[in-house]
């Protein structure tokens, strides 16, 4: 099984922060593209190419044969602030600019390889479309359904004020769930919402916790049949006796925890971690988990 994973905001420009990982040998295959880059956020993928943002000062997409990994284009989009999350139906890419609080969209000819700004798809009605204020980040389609997840507003200065965070579905105009602390990576499938409550160190399934981790800022998640992968990050803690751990955007001791944790669903319907893979040592951010073949 082959696990493609984004590592974001790396210091140092000239590693690589895509990982191809073969979960059951542990192969593994670093991808580097032309331009220069801090790293990436989100990934997707279709039957024939998978697409990942790249950060840097001006941030892009760079777009692989799923087959082969050639690169068949790499592109600056102007429109884009900081970049987060990205999403594919059929000629049409949805990007999260998470520094104008906004989704944009695309259109992608595989023919020949380009790609084209069409409109901004949807913002929050009190955003300024100016800033990140809602700091959305991530996005997913269940059938005709477009879904979000922000963090919401910040009571300050700091993103650990922001307690009240949602996921939205914006093809209905409805949230689905609110009071979320930090929701990452969201999923639906089912019925059921998936996601990571990055600042408790866990995965809910609509409300309900189904994993609940010691350490670790949760972020980055995959889902196939009784499989789930999960990233963890390093993050800011500034109360030992709340044991929550916030953005590493924050204030506060770093946290060093850079992993991919692979767990196994029970017949009794609980996740059992089976591996992990420590990244620790050169990365400290994972952002995406898609799994490819």
């Amino acid at each position: 099984m082959q696990v493609l994973i984004s590592f974001c905001n790396s210091n140092n420009i000239e590693q690589s922060n895509l990982l191809l990982l073969n979960v059951f040998t542990n192969e593994k295959k670093w991808i580097k593209i032309k331009n220069k880059n801090n790293g990436f956020t989100g990934i997707a993928q279709d039957d024939d190419f998978i697409y990942a943002l790249y950060q840097s000062a001006e941030p892009g997409i760079v777009i692989f044969e799923k087959k082969t990994l050639r690169i068949v284009l790499e592109k600056e989009l102007p429109e884009l602030k900081d970049p987060h999350s990205v999403l594919t139906n059929k000629d049409k890419i949805y990007i999260v600019s998470t520094g104008t609080d906004q989704v944009l969209e695309y259109c992608f000819s595989k023919e020949n390889k380009e790609i084209i700004f069409k409109k901004v798809l949807w913002f929050p009605k009190k955003s300024s479309q100016q800033k990140d204020s809602y700091h959305i980040n991530s996005i997913f389609i269940e059938n005709k359904d477009i879904f979000i997840s922000a963090f919401g507003l910040k009571k300050n200065e700091r993103w650990s004020s922001a307690k009240n965070g949602f996921i939205f579905n914006i093809s209905t105009n409805k949230e689905i769930i609110d009071s979320i602390y930090h929701p990452h990576s969201i999923i639906a499938k089912n019925k059921k919402i998936y996601y990571c409550e990055s600042t408790s160190k866990s995965v809910k399934e609509n409300h309900k916790t189904i994993i609940k981790l010691d350490s670790g800022y949760t972020r980055g998640l995959e889902i196939k049949e009784r499989y789930l992968f999960l990233g963890t990050s390093s993050g800011r803690k500034n109360s030992k006796s709340s044991g929550l751990i916030n953005n590493p955007a924050d204030i506060g001791e770093l946290v060093s925890d850079c992993r991919l944790l692979m767990f196994r669903k029970s017949f009794f319907g609980k996740y059992k971690k089976i591996k992990e893979f420590d990244f620790s040592q050169e990365h400290e951010e994972i952002y995406d988990i898609r799994i490819i073949y």
